[in-house]
């Protein structure tokens, strides 16, 4: 679900990205790009339970938490670069995020024990 909002507008998750200020220039639209696919992909393998799709989506849920950390301490007033545009005017969207990310974090590592 994610992926799927962000594949539909590139470019506007690529201005998102480049208001992180983490990744040079020339990174934002493979990024922009790839990023979204890998998702979307992760989440279609997990919902047929293909081996290692639960380990990506900890990797991807990893990666997020570290980006959104890093903007929660910088103070940063952006976008989290979620779900949808909807979330850019919410009030501490950027800790909404985090904790969010943080319980799916927590079902991911319940499922892997279950395993």
């Amino acid at each position: 679900m994610a992926g799927g909002a962000k594949i539909v507008d590139p470019r506007a998750f690529a201005r998102t990205i480049s208001a992180y200020g983490l990744l040079p220039e020339e990174l934002l639209v493979p990024t922009a790009i790839g990023l979204p696919v890998i998702e979307l992909l992760a989440g279609l393998c997990l919902s047929f339970n293909v081996r290692g799709s639960l380990t990506a989506i900890c990797a991807l849920l990893t990666c997020f938490l570290f980006v959104l950390g890093y903007a929660i301490s910088k103070n940063l007033d952006v976008d989290c670069g979620c779900f949808s545009q909807l979330e850019i005017h919410a009030r501490n969207s950027l800790l909404v995020a985090f904790l969010r990310d943080l319980g799916l974090m927590a079902v991911a590592f319940y499922l892997m024990a279950c395993k």
